[in-house]
């Protein structure tokens, strides 16, 4: 009888404390516009926790982050970017 040893990673969310995959914390989103292979062209980033090197923001965390930084940069008049 063999001897296995195995080891198991798991990831938590460093604002909520949730478990999460560690490709949470990269965002990938598709834009209109195309890259020089005529392929699809992506804004990409990645959020971490201030202070943490390492650190995952799950994607709730970053769902409802994001959504307060995007309220506070909301233009105050009419004007709309076309």
């Amino acid at each position: 009888m063999g001897k296995k040893t195995r080891s198991i990673t798991e990831y938590y969310c460093d604002v909520c404390d949730a478990m999460c995959y560690e490709s949470d914390m990269f965002i990938k989103v598709p834009t209109s516009k195309f890259d020089m292979s005529g392929g699809t062209a992506f804004i990409s980033g990645r959020l971490t926790f201030d202070g943490l090197s390492d650190s995952i923001v799950c994607k709730a965390c970053q769902y409802e982050y994001l959504t307060k930084y995007l309220k506070s940069i909301e233009p105050k008049d009419e004007h709309t970017r076309t």
